[in-house]
């Protein structure tokens, strides 16, 4: 889930395994991840998040 972020753009509330993903992404995906108030609860919801915003590619 996400509540706020770290200067590092990172959700606080994300398990070690989703951080890592999330770190390992574009900035630009983290960025609109960060200012669109998504909630994700694990890797597979973000997994689902970053594709639809890809254009599931």
């Amino acid at each position: 889930m996400f509540k706020s972020l770290k200067n590092n753009r990172q959700p606080q509330a994300m398990d070690r395994e989703t951080a890592q993903y999330f770190q390992s992404l574009p900035p630009f995906i983290q960025e609109t991840i960060a200012q669109s108030g998504v909630q994700c609860t694990c890797k597979e919801e973000l997994c689902q998040c970053v594709q639809h915003l890809m254009g599931n590619r």
